[in-house]
């Protein structure tokens, strides 16, 4: 039975690592997270994430609602901001691309405005985080 379990945890090891993803594989960039969720309008949402020195960063933020104006920004923990991406109202890609300089732990605000499209409270929203590493 302790067999059985070393191989089961040998095999979710082997399956976790097959998680990471290549979106594409000529520039190298990595998949780290992505997630729906639905915006509201005027709501700023806020994700920690940790950020590695020598890589590349780019938050891509995919919806549909054409009209929504889209906001991303990323600030280290003191505050200080480090990139800001703000869409006019024919986007519905927002992408906001940085590098890291020191390694650690980063913030991102994101966060739509729905006042050009009155019908709409709320807009169903695709996040992702991808990253590559510097050449």
């Amino acid at each position: 039975m302790k067999n059985i379990l070393i191989v089961f945890a040998i095999l979710m090891g082997y399956a976790a690592n097959a998680q990471v993803k290549q979106i594409n594989p000529l520039i190298q960039w990595r998949y780290i997270k992505s997630q729906d969720l639905n915006l509201q309008d005027g709501r700023w949402y806020q994700y920690e994430f940790p950020a590695e020195r020598g890589f590349d960063y780019l938050f891509n933020m995919n919806h549909k609602s054409i009209g929504a104006k889209a906001s991303i920004q990323v600030f280290d923990l003191q505050n200080q901001k480090i990139a800001e991406f703000k869409s006019d109202s024919s986007d519905i890609n927002a992408e906001l691309y940085f590098d890291v300089i020191v390694s650690g732990t980063y913030k991102v605000f994101f966060g739509v405005n729905l006042k050009d499209v009155p019908d709409e409270t709320e807009v169903p929203v695709l996040f992702t985080l991808i990253r590559r590493e510097k050449t």
